[in-house]
C-alpha cells in the first residue's frame, strides 16, 4: 500500500486532456461479491467520466491483486481496446509491511505479522510479486 497512487492520480488528472473518473478507484472490473462494480455494466463505467478529456483516467489498485481477482486483466483488455497502464512499483517488502499494517487498522486484520509473512500463499506475498501482477497485462 502507500505507493503514491493517489498523488500520481491527482497530478495527472489536472492535465487538460485528462478526464478522471468520478471516484479514483472505480473497481469496475471486479465482481460485485468482491466489492466491485462489474455487474453494473459498461454504461455505468462510462458514466464515471464526463467525456471532457481525450484520455480517461482511473486508479484502481485492485486490478493487480492476483490471485484474488483473476478475471480483471481479461475484462480490461477485452473492454478497453486502447488501454494504457501506469504501474507504480515500491520495494515489495516495504509494500507488504505497509499493506499489513493498513489492514490491521482499516480491516481489523486478525493474524499476527509473523503468520502473515511466513505463509507464501498470503495476499501480502502475492500482491508484492510484481511479475505475477503485471504478466496478464503484458500478454496481449
Amino acid at each position: 500500500m502507500k505507493s503514491g497512487t493517489t498523488s500520481l492520480y491527482c497530478t495527472i488528472k489536472e492535465s487538460q486532456n485528462i478526464d478522471s473518473s468520478m471516484y479514483k478507484d472505480t473497481k469496475f472490473f471486479i465482481d460485485k461479491n468482491c466489492g466491485g462494480n462489474w455487474q453494473k455494466g459498461i454504461s455505468w463505467y462510462q458514466q464515471q467520466f464526463s467525456d471532457n478529456g481525450i484520455i480517461n483516467l482511473e486508479a484502481s489498485t485492485h486490478y493487480s491483486k492476483l490471485p484474488d481477482y483473476t478475471c480483471v486483466a481479461n475484462r480490461i483488455l477485452k473492454t478497453l481496446k486502447d488501454v494504457k497502464f501506469i504501474y507504480l512499483f515500491r520495494n515489495p517488502i516495504d509494500r507488504a509491511i505497509s499493506h499489513f499494517f493498513h489492514n490491521r487498522i482499516v480491516d481489523k486484520e486478525s493474524i499476527d505479522i509473523n503468520s502473515a509473512f511466513s505463509n507464501v500463499n498470503s495476499k501480502y506475498y502475492h500482491y508484492s510479486n510484481y511479475s505475477k501482477q503485471i504478466t496478464p497485462y503484458s500478454n496481449r
